[in-house]
């Protein structure tokens, strides 16, 4: 057993079992996307504080455990979801069929007590007759059936729709009735994968430069990392298998977590030599003693959430490359519709106040309706203030939003480029499948059935209701006339003639 003040290693790849302060010398790259929702890992040193459910993704993690169990920030986010169902209780769905047998039986036998008490002439006989006749021709049926029937087609027709319902009817039918609806920025909003927009060449680059970046970027995990790799790799499709490595060789290869690597390359061809390789952020070119201008990245993009890496190639500045996480095609077509149907739409994100409002202004949501910088427990407590107005919908893509789907009224999953693990697609109420066969490229009409399934679930809404009322019009003539209120049949069993064959 693990307790406070114990000291823990963790390997590359493992999982942080308990929040703790790190006391190692060496910089780890840690990942919280549980927590903050982004998939980008950030380095730790000495002094700083880690949590339970995050991982290693590069290096090797010395720590002093501090919490274990529910006291750790994951046990509390995990009681929040508790505290949440405890707050909002489903309603049973065959409530309203109870409450019409219970109806229907007082009225039966209201109505045969006082045909007896003020019908001398009737018998107890005559009291069972006319209550048998009233039972059998109560129909519960349609009531019983609608509801499940209705659902089974409803869900049908939203897995054809790119749509995965997994939830009750009492769920699902807060969709039609939503009067807000907020969603997560990375992954939901944005593709959550980071993508190199615009290169800047100081110089022009042949494909032997791309070849010597691809080599360096090579083996490394991080996002940016990877964003640069396949870059290089789209950039040298043109040559046969086999070929790029012939361009440039790579050796000397060094990297500092978290902010850029360096090596000696050696360029092939006919002028070919040697010199050294730097790719990074601006402070870690800079320690290298380069000059960094960022004089040519346009202003859009310096306002703009970007990330710049700076390529030196010989100790002077070669181009920059901006990696941008672009806003789903969609998503700004998705907020106009919503808010043209009347509903309330807002983002609540644990990425910083910039990068929101950046993103908010691209989908035209209200600078009022954006909350950033926000916990898991922090979302979650939004989404239940939001709720006690109204229904309220929450859309998230990541496992850190499962306190928020728990306080939603109904809960959306937009399943990322990791969608593959099958565990993520049943965390919320539903959720939108890719239509793409790649499951690293982005589906550019996911947000769309948002749309499709809030008319979905008002059509699904609107049938129940007139199975309900047709139900409720054919059980009241047949009480009209088994009553005997327009006349009727004589039920008595003494009216019964049988004839002699």
């Amino acid at each position: 057993m693990v307790s406070p003040g114990d000291r823990l290693v963790v390997l590359q790849g493992d999982q942080i079992p308990c929040d703790g302060i790190v006391d190692g010398q060496d910089e780890t790259m840690v990942l919280e996307a549980w927590m903050n929702g982004s998939n980008i890992p950030h380095a730790v040193k000495c002094g700083d504080t880690v949590f339970a459910g995050s991982r290693v993704e590069h290096g090797r993690l010395n720590f002093r455990v501090q919490s274990c169990g529910r006291s750790t920030r994951l046990g509390k986010i995990l009681d929040s979801v508790l505290d949440a169902e405890v707050m909002f209780p489903e309603t049973p769905p065959g409530n309203h069929i109870q409450h019409f047998v219970t109806a229907y039986l007082l009225l039966t036998t209201v109505v045969c007590v006082g045909q007896l008490w003020y019908t001398p002439n009737k018998s107890s006989v005559d009291m069972l007759g006319r209550a048998s006749a009233m039972l059998l021709a109560a129909c519960p049926c349609v009531l019983s059936l609608s509801l499940p029937t209705v659902k089974l087609l409803a869900t049908v027709r939203a897995s054809k729709g790119g749509v995965r319902l997994t939830t009750k009817y009492n769920r699902i039918k807060n969709v039609a009735s939503a009067g807000v609806i907020l969603f997560d920025k990375t992954g939901t909003l944005t593709n959550g994968l980071l993508q190199i927009s615009h290169v800047i060449e100081c110089h022009n680059w042949d494909l032997s430069v791309w070849s010597a970046i691809r080599q360096l970027e090579d083996g490394f995990q991080h996002p940016v990392a990877l964003a640069i790799s396949r870059e290089a790799e789209e950039r040298l499709k043109s040559l046969r298998p086999g070929l790029s490595a012939d361009l440039a060789r790579v050796t000397e290869i060094l990297s500092e977590t978290g902010r850029g690597v360096r090596g000696t390359v050696t360029f092939a061809g006919r002028h070919s030599w040697s010199g050294t390789l730097a790719i990074g952020s601006r402070r870690y070119i800079e320690s290298l003693g380069i000059h960094v201008s960022l004089a040519a990245v346009p202003t859009e993009l310096r306002n703009a959430v970007t990330t710049s890496v700076i390529v030196a190639i010989n100790g002077a500045q070669a181009g920059i490359l901006i990696l941008q996480d672009n806003v789903r095609p969609d998503a700004g077509i998705l907020i106009r519709e919503l808010k043209r149907s009347g509903i309330r739409v807002g983002m609540v994100t644990g990425d910083n106040h910039a990068s929101a409002m950046a993103v908010s202004h691209h989908v035209g949501i209200d600078n009022g309706m954006v909350f950033s910088d926000c916990l898991p427990q922090e979302k979650a407590l939004i989404v239940k203030r939001f709720r006690r107005r109204a229904p309220t919908i929450f859309v998230g893509d990541n496992l850190n939003d499962i306190p928020s789907f728990a306080s939603a009224s109904f809960s959306i999953f937009v399943p990322g480029p990791d969608m593959c693990s099958s565990t993520k697609l049943y965390i919320a109420d539903a959720t939108l499948t890719p239509s793409a066969l790649n499951a690293n490229i982005a589906d550019d009409g996911t947000l769309s059935r948002i749309l499709f399934l809030i008319r979905l679930s008002r059509r699904m809404r609107q049938i129940i209701s007139q199975n309900i009322w047709w139900a409720v019009m054919y059980n009241t003539i047949a009480l009209l006339l088994t009553s005997g209120s327009f006349g009727g049949v004589n039920y008595s069993p003494s009216s019964v003639r049988i004839n002699k064959i």
